[in-house]
């Protein structure tokens, strides 16, 4: 991986590991291409999401919904109660 990932969930697309998100902060995405044997950053998450469930949906969308996220002014974890709707094109344009 390109960062470090905790609590992050994966999907394969098409052969390739999709890695979502993380803990403390960590929107990012990244995608592993299997036939190169490379990491690549793909577009980021809008919430940082710890253990959030995934559903990949008519092969160009992926759902990303609950989870759970640390807030730094309480110092406590919270749970997430939203989806959010992840382009699959975002990833694999470039």
């Amino acid at each position: 991986m390109l960062k470090a990932h905790s609590g992050h969930s994966f999907v394969n697309i098409g052969g390739n590991l999709l890695v979502l998100s993380g803990a403390y902060g960590n929107k990012t995405c990244e995608m592993y291409n299997v036939q190169k044997g490379m990491w690549k950053a793909i577009a980021r998450m809008n919430i940082d999401r710890v253990g959030p469930g995934v559903l990949v949906y008519d092969s160009n969308v992926i759902y990303v919904f609950f989870g759970k996220r640390w807030d730094y002014q309480r110092e406590q974890w919270v749970f997430i109660d939203s989806v959010e709707k992840y382009d699959i094109n975002k990833a694999f344009s470039d």
